[in-house]
């Protein structure tokens, strides 16, 4: 009798990141060997990102950095990390954006 191995199910995170204060950037940090995340403010806010520290937490962000536009969210899949990857956020007060990895 042969045995077939039943595929290993990928682990899957979630996380979330209150974005307390205006124009202020807040890290997140996925974890190493992440092959893909997906990324939405909980009530369908607009906010920004970057994966370089100090260009979004301000009133007018410097660039590297892109938008997720409201009622949309980010997803980035067949990723291939062998380090930690770090995503920095800024919003509107209060918000809360939610990561699942």
């Amino acid at each position: 009798m042969e045995t077939i191995e039943q595929p290993k199910k990928p682990k899957i995170g979630q996380a979330t990141v209150v974005l307390i204060a205006a124009n202020t950037e807040y890290e997140f940090r996925f974890p190493k060997n992440l092959s893909g995340f997906r990324m939405q403010c909980r009530d369908g806010t607009a906010f920004i990102y970057s994966f370089v520290k100090n260009v979004v937490g301000m009133a007018v962000p410097s660039e590297p950095y892109a938008t997720v536009l409201a009622n949309d969210n980010l997803q980035l899949r067949n990723l291939n990390l062998d380090k930690e990857t770090v995503i920095y956020l800024a919003g509107s007060a209060g918000k809360v954006v939610e990561c699942s990895f």
